[in-house]
């Protein structure tokens, strides 16, 4: 066996940096979404609670506020809750 027939791969310093900026980035990333999906569990409880509160409280109300969201911008919390 010869030196041109073997393949070697070899890892550059380049490589090796781009390859722990994106397991950084990754891990960034995740710790974003977990903090972003604890804030939408405490959100929807307190939703829920409130909702619980209300004596009269309908799905006319639900959909007039879910409509009043959209319109703003804002999904409502529910289809956010509903991601898990």
């Amino acid at each position: 066996m010869n030196d041109t027939d073997t393949t070697s791969e070899i890892t550059t310093p380049m490589e090796i940096d781009t390859e722990n900026q994106q397991i950084a980035c990754e891990n960034l990333l995740n710790d974003h979404l977990q903090k972003m999906k604890r804030q939408i569990e405490y959100h929807g409880k307190e939703l829920d609670e409130k909702q619980s509160t209300f004596i009269r409280f309908t799905s006319t109300i639900q959909e007039t506020i879910e409509i009043h969201v959209q319109t703003y911008g804002i999904k409502p919390l529910e289809m956010k809750r509903d991601l898990k």
